[in-house]
């Protein structure tokens, strides 16, 4: 099974971009409507989930590995203040040898209940 394929597999919302020639990196997004909710009297816009996974790092050494990046876009305005700050909220980062441990890593410690979708 490809990695392309996997990934279809186990994330089947996301969107993933092709890969461009001079980064083989992966990216994938899942597009939703802007949720407001209020957290501990501070306001939330929460937007899609991104995920990222990374080229072979230091490769061709016995260093060498991978690593993903899950999180989920939001702006909050803290109480009693005027502005919004841009925050990756619920972000979790696993890694691995290859590009498959590191979906399995990350399927297994990914809890889409934290994510704001609804």
């Amino acid at each position: 099974m490809t990695i392309e394929a996997k990934l279809k597999k186990e994330f089947p919302d996301f969107k993933f971009l092709e890969r461009t020639f001079k980064t083989q990196s992966i990216y994938g997004t899942v597009n939703i409507d802007q949720i407001t909710k209020r957290i501990n009297k501070d306001l939330y816009l929460f937007g899609g989930l991104n995920l990222f996974i990374s080229t072979e790092l230091y490769k061709g050494t016995d260093k060498s590995f991978f690593y993903a990046i899950l999180s989920q876009d939001a702006q909050v305005r803290q109480y009693k203040k005027q502005k919004f700050v841009k925050e990756e909220f619920s972000k979790t980062f696993v890694s691995g040898k290859t590009v498959k441990q590191v979906i399995d890593k990350l399927k297994e410690k990914t809890d889409f209940a934290k994510f704001h979708l609804k």
